[in-house]
């Protein structure tokens, strides 16, 4: 087998000290070729055994591309404010093959080949691609650095969903009240910090097989006199859209006695809907017994 990891880097200040722009990409290769030969002999068994002169050749490759553009825009606005904003471009592609064949009781040890005929065990292949791409929107506002609010939106595109569902939005808010710095507390030199924080935001997920919208079909790992098996593997799933996650939170920070004491309180609450859920119990009229 062999495996090669690339990764790239490359920054550029588009406005010294305002504007700065990031390009990352990353290759990943990996190729494995695998084969066997169980002769008879190491065997000791009849020639009409399974086991007998066992022949298997593999081979797989999978490759992915995976890339990230960021514009980070930090303006001078005086000493009161402070402005960070983000513009950020992800994208994803990763394809995989593979070619597997066993065979068995061939007529010769010398025939170490499964390609040569003889009794079929297992014959199979797959190939597969999934693609996603992701925009993200994001800044946050500091006033004095008491007053802290944070926005975002991200824009997800994701292969593995049907036409009808391909692409998702998530916003997401969050403020921070620094109370330490006001001034009826400024006084107060054994605070070295107290602040009040609340949030509520979105992310979607996919699912984690490729082709769950199609109604794809495979074959049986073996045949009969000369012919294969085909039958349905899924129940073809038009309408799966991205199981989203609804944050929302309220927490407490507050540092005592130079930071020696650093206390996090959060009350918090995850809601999940469109849950996947994996083996999921149906009737077997349908031919299938979970999805």
């Amino acid at each position: 087998g062999n495996v090669l990891h690339l990764f790239f880097v490359m920054q550029y200040d588009i406005l010294p000290g305002m504007v700065k722009a990031t390009f990352d990409v990353q290759f990943d290769i990996n190729n494995t070729k695998n084969k066997n030969f169980l002769p008879q002999i190491a065997t000791g068994q009849p020639v009409s055994d399974a086991n007998v002169n066992s022949a298997y050749d593999g081979d797989s490759d999978s490759f992915g591309i995976e890339t990230k553009t960021n514009f980070v825009y930090t303006p001078q606005l005086g000493e009161k404010h402070t402005l960070v904003g983000l513009l950020s471009f992800m994208s994803n592609d990763s394809r995989g093959t593979s070619l597997q064949e066993q065979s068995s009781n061939s007529a010769s040890s010398n025939l170490q080949d499964p390609s040569i005929p003889a009794r079929a065990q297992q014959i199979s292949s797959s190939n597969s691609e999934v693609r996603t791409v992701a925009a993200l929107l994001n800044a946050q506002y500091g006033y004095m650095d008491r007053y802290i609010l944070n926005v975002g939106l991200r824009a997800d595109g994701n292969s593995r969903f049907g036409p009808n569902h391909r692409y998702g939005l998530f916003p997401s808010i969050s403020g921070r009240w620094r109370i330490s710095g006001e001034s009826f507390l400024r006084d107060k030199k054994f605070i070295n910090d107290l602040s009040l924080r609340a949030s509520y935001g979105q992310s979607g997920n996919a699912p984690k097989s490729n082709y769950l919208f199609y109604n794809t079909y495979g074959n049986y790992a073996w045949d009969y006199q000369g012919n294969p098996g085909v039958y349905s593997q899924n129940i073809q799933l038009s309408n799966l859209r991205y199981e989203t996650v609804t944050g929302q939170d309220i927490g407490l920070t507050f540092a005592l006695w130079d930071n020696r004491i650093n206390v996090d309180f959060d009350l918090y609450r995850n809601r999940t809907t469109d849950l996947f859920f994996n083996g999921l119990r149906i009737p077997s009229i349908s031919g299938f017994s979970s999805i």
